[in-house]
């Protein structure tokens, strides 16, 4: 059920989309100006943010089940988000797998149980799993505002409150795709850009004949 090139990618991939179609959405929003075409394509893009974040198995928590799929539907089948905890993973795990920030986080944290990794793999691997629940954060209030947005009639999109909104899901996917810097500590938090270069990392191994006692 997973799609092929590996969760890591798929992640990397589909959140940069996300990126791009905020800000595709905001740049169609011209306040009261907003005509009935741009409107359009910004509702598609709302959709399209959906099938994402969703998973195209769970979209219809979001959105009517009649809607039309927007996004590519092989790169949407699997959501960044598990948004049906009854239906995803466990026993669904084969046909509804979870949403890929909680997918990457549990194989990430197999890892970090392993007796004989190094330190510093001990350590990228509590890296990678606090990045992912940043991600994780930030996208879920993503999906909050599209699903707003998606409800909204015509009239409301032309709001301020509307504008806000699509700035907010740009400032947010932007956060989850290359990570918020804290004005206070000048660190970065991560997001996926560094969950995808250090999972890189995981692959990398030191050949020893030092051989662990207990496996």
């Amino acid at each position: 059920m997973v799609c092929p090139e590996g969760l890591d990618n798929w992640l990397f991939k589909n959140t940069e989309k996300l990126l791009e179609w905020s800000v595709s959405a905001r740049d169609n929003w011209h306040g009261a100006q907003t005509n009935s075409s741009e409107i359009g394509l910004m509702r598609n893009q709302f959709i399209s943010e959906l099938d994402y974040l969703d998973g195209l198995k769970n979209v219809h928590v979001d959105i009517p089940a009649s809607t039309p799929v927007m996004a590519d539907p092989v790169a949407a089948t699997v959501g960044l988000l598990t948004v049906d905890p009854a239906h995803q993973g466990g026993d669904f795990n084969k046909t509804n797998p979870p949403g890929y920030t909680d997918h990457v986080q549990f194989h990430v944290a197999q890892v970090a149980k392993a007796s004989d990794i190094t330190p510093d793999t001990r350590q990228r691997a509590a890296h990678i799993i606090e990045a992912l629940q940043n991600v994780n954060s930030w996208l879920r209030t993503v999906r909050q505002d599209a699903v707003k947005l998606f409800n909204s009639t015509p009239d409301q999109l032309k709001q301020a409150d509307a504008g806000r909104t699509l700035d907010d899901m740009v400032t947010l996917t932007t956060y989850a795709y290359i990570g918020k810097l804290d004005p206070v500590t000048n660190q970065v938090h991560p997001g996926v850009t560094q969950v995808h270069q250090d999972i890189e990392q995981l692959a990398t191994f030191t050949l020893t004949k030092k051989v662990p006692t207990h496996l």
